[in-house]
């Protein structure tokens, strides 16, 4: 009974090695002839079933690479390379792949936005912050020449001048 029992065992065990490697061949031949869908498929499903190796991860984000899913071949070279530090290829793509992304701002959608966000980025904040401090001080003088002027032109000069200083400076406050 033992001797039937070790043998299934062995069979059993020898089954599924000649399974994870048609499984391993089927993924392969699916990755070179372009089916890189298919071979992608192929590795997860050896990766759940069979276990993980840094070879399947590598071959695996070599897959997700030539579909165009850069951020799932990252993923898995750096799985790779936890699992083996030393693997020079997942490391040569990993740095290949890292370098063909780009942040790039998205389309905010509103053309005001977008006009506004334009303008401020064109200008520095040190430049900006410089046009709040000069139109503060500015509006502090029409304040003052509000205040102490006697003459009524010179009054509403300082009182409207006060108002668009005013908007000027908060303005340029939220530039910077």
């Amino acid at each position: 009974m033992k001797r039937i029992i070790s043998t299934l065992i062995l069979l059993t065990a020898v089954f599924n090695m000649i399974s994870a490697s048609s499984l391993t061949q089927e993924a392969d031949s699916a990755y070179m002839n372009d089916d890189f869908i298919k071979a992608a498929k192929l590795y997860e499903e050896i990766a759940a079933n069979e276990g993980t190796s840094s070879n399947l991860f590598y071959n695996l984000g070599n897959a997700y690479y030539r579909q165009g899913k850069l951020g799932l071949a990252i993923l898995n070279y750096e799985r790779a390379l936890r699992l083996d530090p030393s693997n020079k290829d997942a490391r040569t793509n990993l740095a290949f792949v890292n370098s063909k992304i780009t942040d790039e701002p998205g389309d905010r959608g509103m053309f005001i936005s977008n006009t506004v966000n334009g303008f401020a980025c064109k200008t520095p904040a040190n430049t900006w912050s410089l046009i709040a401090i000069g139109s503060f001080v500015l509006l502090l003088g029409a304040i003052t020449l509000y205040v102490f002027s006697s003459n009524v032109r010179l009054r509403k000069t300082g009182f409207f001048g006060g108002i668009l200083l005013l908007g000027a400076c908060v303005l340029a406050n939220i530039m910077a």
